[in-house]
């Protein structure tokens, strides 16, 4: 089963992917974490919705709905 939740940093030539997580939750404490060593913006998608939530590097989050591609 593939996790349904992805992390990329988003860096100025695009986003990077990170991480995959099994829920919202872990996803955000994994952003967090690359966060720490990475400052930088971060964004969690569902892989199921498509919605996205960017995770800034001081901690706020802002919902940005549905990523297609």
């Amino acid at each position: 089963m593939v996790p349904p939740f992805d992390v990329f940093r988003l860096a100025r030539t695009g986003p990077i992917w990170c991480a995959t997580a099994t829920d919202l939750e872990a996803a955000k404490l994994r952003a967090l974490a690359e966060c720490a060593t990475r400052p930088a913006a971060y964004i969690v998608v569902s892989l199921k919705t498509r919605n996205g939530l960017v995770l800034a590097p001081d901690g706020s989050t802002s919902a940005i709905g549905r990523l297609d591609s």
